[in-house]
């Protein structure tokens, strides 16, 4: 590698951990994340409060007493934390089941979101790489028209939540065949939040999708009948 393009690349990895840390700043810990405590101007670092808890994904994989109950308690902190981070102005557009930490600590269930490098405003472009409907094979849980049309909304975040959910509720299935299916009206959101369509039939604008706050109404609803 030349001086230049080493040059370039640690530049471009200072703006990076720079846009990170004023997310973090402008989130104040809500949602969960990580507080800014520091950051060092010459070299790409940034301090942060430690969160604690495990990842969802190693959850899923690694604690196999969870039932379907508990994953709905789960979630429904999860989107409680997602729409904290909307209300304070900024959308995650990397959501999945490895950039949240969950702690379950004497029955009650914390979440904390964290990795907000690709973060961004509503309605801003956040600058992914232009790409195809094929490339949701590869990166399933982005939004469609984060990279189709460079737009990114609370209902982007939906979409990725969704497909999160819909991966653990799987994967709890044929682990736990007596869970059954999903009740109807957790069918249908967890339906409507991924449906691809609500992209294209409106031009990159996801209108039709709905956003995180049904989330939480519908978990506990669904908690409280199980």
């Amino acid at each position: 590698m030349d001086k230049s393009t080493g040059s370039k690349r640690f530049d471009n990895a200072v703006k990076q951990y720079l846009k990170e840390a004023c997310v973090l700043w402008e989130l104040d810990g809500a949602g969960g994340a990580p507080r800014l405590i520091a950051v060092a101007h010459d070299s790409p670092m940034i301090v942060m409060s430690l969160c604690q808890g495990q990842t969802l994904r190693r959850v899923l994989i690694e604690n196999h007493q969870l039932g379907f109950e508990d994953y709905i308690r789960i979630y429904k902190e999860v989107s409680d934390s997602l729409l904290a981070v909307h209300k304070r102005g900024w959308i995650h557009n990397d959501f999945k089941n490895g950039n949240v930490l969950i702690e379950l600590k004497r029955g009650k269930v914390s979440a904390s979101i964290i990795d907000f490098g690709l973060a961004s405003r509503p309605g801003a472009n956040p600058k992914f790489p232009t790409g195809t409907s094929e490339d949701y094979m590869l990166y399933q849980w982005y939004a469609p028209e984060l990279y189709l049309y460079g737009v990114s909304l609370e209902q982007s975040d939906s979409w990725s939540l969704g497909v999160a959910m819909k991966r653990t509720f799987t994967k709890l299935q044929e682990r736990q065949p007596d869970v059954g299916a999903l009740p109807d009206d957790l069918d249908k959101l967890l339906a409507d939040m991924t449906d691809p369509r609500c992209c294209a039939a409106n031009h990159g604008c996801p209108v039709r999708r709905p956003h995180t706050a049904p989330c939480s109404p519908l978990a506990g609803q669904v908690a409280s009948q199980t």
